[in-house]
């Protein structure tokens, strides 16, 4: 993981729309993918908000583009569209 945190504000912007997330976890080389009500989803990135992180290159690749350390990473789908934007840097006019 590349250890970038992210804010909890902007953490559920980058939240997909609808009202389950889906989620996964990679134990010892196997996926295991639960879905969460997305307001069950918050109330945990709440609770470990100190440990929001931005995903690497293959987590995202599966559109999952956040994280927290919950004993262990649980990785949350985002929305590809909403994360292209936040990735994009800012340009100044001078």
């Amino acid at each position: 993981m590349e250890n970038k945190k992210v804010s909890l504000t902007q953490a559920i912007k980058l939240l997909p729309k609808g009202r389950y997330v889906h989620t996964f976890r990679d134990e010892v080389g196997i996926l295991f993918g639960c879905d969460f009500r997305k307001k069950d989803i918050i109330e945990l990135m709440r609770k470990h908000k100190h440990t929001l992180e931005l995903t690497g290159k293959n987590a995202r690749a599966m559109d999952h583009g956040l994280a927290i350390d919950d004993a262990g990473y649980l990785f949350i789908k985002t929305d590809k569209d909403k994360m292209d934007l936040f990735d994009k840097p800012v340009s100044r006019n001078i």
